[in-house]
């Protein structure tokens, strides 16, 4: 890109500058966004898993008859 008119070369150096600084921390919000998403999944899911464990483990203490 070239300077627009009226703007040196510093203040356009800057511009850009600023410009991939508020990229970056737009990149890296959403990448913590994403982990969170993750995280959240995950622990629901297991959450999910050790309920069905106890459910399982609930049956199979059944006496066979009550099956």
């Amino acid at each position: 890109m070239e300077p627009a008119a009226g703007n040196t070369s510093f203040e356009h150096s800057a511009g850009k500058q600023i410009s991939s600084n508020k990229k970056a921390a737009r990149d890296h919000k959403n990448r913590v966004a994403a982990q969170l998403s993750r995280a959240r999944q995950k622990a629901h899911l297991e959450q999910l898993l050790h309920r069905k464990k106890l459910l399982i483990e609930g049956i199979t203490d059944l006496p066979f008859a009550q099956l």
